[in-house]
């Protein structure tokens, strides 16, 4: 079943996620994560996105 449609208004905060498949890692070394951050960089610039917070760790990293 598809998701419902997200509704989206001015000064919102959204909460954005993201794994690989079966929870796998998404980025292969410390360089390939500097560059994925560069990117969103780039991208919160674009669009002209705030940033509250961001954390990229690993699937033996615990999220505390």
């Amino acid at each position: 079943m598809a998701r419902p449609i997200r509704i989206e208004y001015a000064g919102a905060l959204y909460h954005v996620t993201s794994h690989g498949n079966r929870h796998e890692d998404i980025f292969v070394d410390d360089e390939d994560r500097l560059i994925w951050l560069d990117v969103f960089s780039q991208v919160c610039s674009r669009f002209k996105l705030f940033l509250v917070c961001r954390w990229c760790y690993g699937v033996g990293q615990p999220a505390i």
